[in-house]
């Protein structure tokens, strides 16, 4: 933990960051579904841009992956969250993942190129979430036509190599086994 506080500390003055807020609430809508949650931080950075800051306990390889397949569900929602904030100046999400002090982003914002274990995802802003977001949008029109998809007994494959998810979910009652169809996910 301090050696990451003081990773941390040092990406934080590259930066320039002033006016840190802390436990910020945030609401706002996403895909038609009210959100709402805390930012762990949100902090100007030189630019006069706004970065919303979520630590992350783990490293960073999974979430890296997540991002890159496009299945970063949590951005977008922070995201949308940001709508009401003072966007003249710009907003970007950034994880930083405590285990091995990586700052992960999907800002289009070259400048902080400077900062170490600054990683930039190349994509575009929506992009780290569009496949998470398809596939809330396919399960929400599932359900206004009253389906219910079950989960298959290839989801946890699927959710682990395609989308880079560690599928904890499936793992926390043994009664979601009885209830996985078999084969291809069904209505």
């Amino acid at each position: 933990i301090c050696k990451a506080a003081r990773a941390w500390q040092d990406v934080l003055l590259r930066l320039g960051a002033s006016g840190p807020q802390t436990e910020q609430y945030l609401q706002g809508e996403w895909l038609g579904i009210p959100v709402r949650g805390w930012a762990d931080l949100i902090v100007k950075v030189r630019g006069g841009r706004r970065l919303i800051v979520d630590y992350k306990l783990s490293n960073s390889g999974q979430r890296q992956k997540r991002m890159v397949r496009g299945h970063e569900l949590q951005a977008g929602v922070y995201r949308a969250m940001a709508q009401d904030m003072d966007r003249s100046s710009g907003v970007d999400i950034v994880y930083f993942t405590m285990r091995d002090a990586v700052c992960l982003t999907d800002s289009k914002d070259r400048e902080f190129a400077d900062v170490p274990q600054w990683h930039r995802v190349n994509t575009d802003s929506a992009g780290v979430s569009r496949l998470a977001a398809a596939r809330i949008r396919e399960l929400q029109l599932l359900l206004r036509e009253g389906s219910i998809r079950l989960n298959s007994k290839g989801d946890r494959e699927w959710l682990d190599k395609e989308c880079g998810i560690t599928p904890h979910a499936l793992d926390s009652s043994p009664l979601i086994e009885l209830f996985m169809v078999q084969g291809e996910e069904q209505a």
